[in-house]
């Protein structure tokens, strides 16, 4: 009877010490790739910040686009990505500041395709350059364009 206890008690062991190996390096590789959206403020983050997401493509727009302030655009993007949701920003290419337009986008699992979200633009956005950014909701794996719209 001791013997068996003995060797249940090195499988509990075993499986404690993996499962906190498997939580610390979940925090390790999650804490720090947060974008907090708790508030509705403008915030920045740097591209080289950012962890390219291959499977999210922006569709539209892709730059050298002029908006006005007011007019209601469909941002459009590819995505290949697991199920999750999605948040959907615009970054100022001047102060580099990012506002959320859409979050928690709720995108089904095992559908690829195109996604939008309508946009229409504020009225008291400071007039400028910007580009679209599509994260996967709460770290920064997102799809993102170099290139510029303006909006006066």
């Amino acid at each position: 009877m001791g013997n068996s206890y003995n060797k249940f008690a090195k499988i509990i062991s075993i499986l404690v010490a993996i499962l906190l190996i498997i939580g610390i390096v979940y925090w390790f590789t999650n804490t720090n790739n947060k974008i907090d959206t708790n508030n509705n403020e403008d915030f920045q983050i740097e591209k080289e910040d950012i962890v390219i997401a291959p499977d999210i493509k922006i569709i539209y727009p892709i730059g050298g686009e002029n908006f006005k302030r007011g007019q209601d655009i469909n941002i459009t993007w590819w995505d290949e990505a697991d199920a999750g949701d999605r948040s959907v920003y615009i970054k100022n290419q001047e102060s580099g500041n990012i506002s959320i337009i859409a979050e928690s986008f709720m995108r089904s699992s095992g559908i690829d395709g195109n996604f939008s979200v309508d946009w229409v633009i504020d009225q008291n956005i400071t007039p400028g350059f910007y580009t679209v950014v599509v994260c996967k909701t709460d770290i920064n794996q997102c799809g993102i364009i170099d290139n510029y719209f303006a909006i006066n």
